[in-house]
């Protein structure tokens, strides 16, 4: 909007010198200003082109992704910097994370079904599920859509994409947003099936009391 401003204050300035130059009677420099007012003219309206096929506007569809087509939703159509929304999983749908849709007041939120879940496609090809795939599909939803700025939002499954996703340093990332990180799957399992065990078992098996047999089993519990 800067740029759209600069180019109407230029273009009011240059007919204001049009003015002028027919009360003096500068027939040069009338024609310099004519055909600069009309540069300026043709840059305004190119500039107000672009930002209205680039605004993101509230609707749902289909993207083409690597294995089929991925569902998504775009919430509000503020001028501020738009949210992509990455949810958990995997196997999760997006639906849980539409309270941030009150986000959309100022900026358009966008919502999406990863491959396999929700209302995008579920293919029988158990080659795509790896999680290479997930993040080549954040980087397909962001060119279909004309996302060349956003918020990077994940959460949980999600936040191992969105890294995944920066780590092959993509370009109009303003900020990388996330909520309840899973960084470490296996550890992160470990810690859970810890607290799945009977209290004195497991607070033996913290404290490094246990023996024998017991203390080999708990010891052996691993993530493959």
């Amino acid at each position: 909007m800067r740029a759209i401003g600069y180019r109407i204050v230029s273009a009011t300035t240059e007919f204001a010198d049009v003015c002028a130059c027919k009360k003096t009677g500068d027939s040069g420099l009338m024609n310099f200003a004519k055909i600069s007012l009309l540069m300026a003219g043709i840059a305004t309206a190119f500039t107000l082109f672009a930002c209205q096929t680039h605004r993101l506007t509230p609707s749902e569809g289909y993207v083409n992704v690597t294995g089929g087509r991925v569902w998504y939703r775009i919430v509000g159509s503020g001028s501020r910097t738009p949210l992509l929304v990455v949810n958990g999983g995997p196997g999760n749908s997006s639906h849980y994370v539409k309270p941030l849709s009150a986000l959309a007041d100022e900026r358009p939120v966008i919502f999406y079904d990863q491959l396999g879940c929700g209302r995008s496609d579920r293919p029988d090809d158990t080659t795509l599920w790896r999680t290479e795939r997930f993040v080549e599909e954040v980087a397909q939803i962001r060119k279909a859509l004309g996302l060349e700025e956003v918020h990077l939002y994940g959460h949980s499954w999600g936040t191992m994409l969105a890294v995944d996703y920066m780590l092959t340093k993509p370009k109009g990332i303003k900020s990388l947003i996330l909520a309840s990180p899973a960084l470490s799957i296996r550890d992160g399992f470990r810690m859970r099936i810890t607290c799945w065990l009977p209290y004195r078992i497991r607070s033996r098996k913290l404290s490094g009391r246990a023996k024998g047999k017991r203390r080999q089993t708990l010891l052996s519990t691993r993530v493959p």
